[in-house]
């Protein structure tokens, strides 16, 4: 794969995630915002975009806290811990 279809893929996922994101908040779906925010975050993690994966990151896991959701707080720790790791901020 070449570079320029590794960043039209991500910039298509990042097109779709957002837009399920805006569709779970118009739907008052808690879940699915807390899922896309997470992916969001992880692609923001893939692409090396640091200042902006952790406030989505952390978003994501107060929402999975507040409903209790424990995979996905789990998974949204697991990313922020990868970040933290990633920025050398542990």
């Amino acid at each position: 794969m070449t570079t320029s279809e590794l960043i039209l893929g991500s910039t298509l996922a990042r097109q779709h995630l957002v837009d399920c994101l805006e569709l779970f908040r118009e739907l008052e779906d808690p879940w699915g915002q807390s899922l896309a925010l997470l992916s969001l975050g992880n692609l923001e993690y893939l692409e090396g975009r640091y200042e902006q994966v952790r406030p989505t990151l952390e978003e994501s896991l107060g929402i999975a806290m507040e409903k209790g959701d424990t995979w996905a707080v789990g998974a949204a720790l697991n990313s922020l811990g990868s970040v933290a790791k990633a920025t050398g901020d542990h």
